[in-house]
């Protein structure tokens, strides 16, 4: 599945393998922004709400939703 994600002010669509929020995931989000291997991220919708693992297959049955990923430094 294809979905829209934006790290700082860049947006970019990624391909992820499974409809769950799983490391593998966060992992292939990591490498197309080029975010550190060790950072932690968390992910949330574009009006600042949370995703939480057991809500993001729902999601990302959303038209026009972009994720927004957050590291530890924002």
């Amino acid at each position: 599945m294809i979905v829209k994600v934006q790290y700082r002010n860049q947006k970019k669509y990624i391909k992820i393998q499974k409809l769950v929020l799983t490391s593998s995931s966060l992992k292939a989000m990591k490498e197309r922004f080029s975010i550190h291997v060790d950072s932690i991220l968390s992910v949330e919708d574009e009006t600042g709400t949370e995703v939480d693992d057991y809500a993001f297959p729902d999601l990302l049955t959303t038209s026009g939703i972009c994720f927004v990923i957050k590291d530890e430094t924002e």
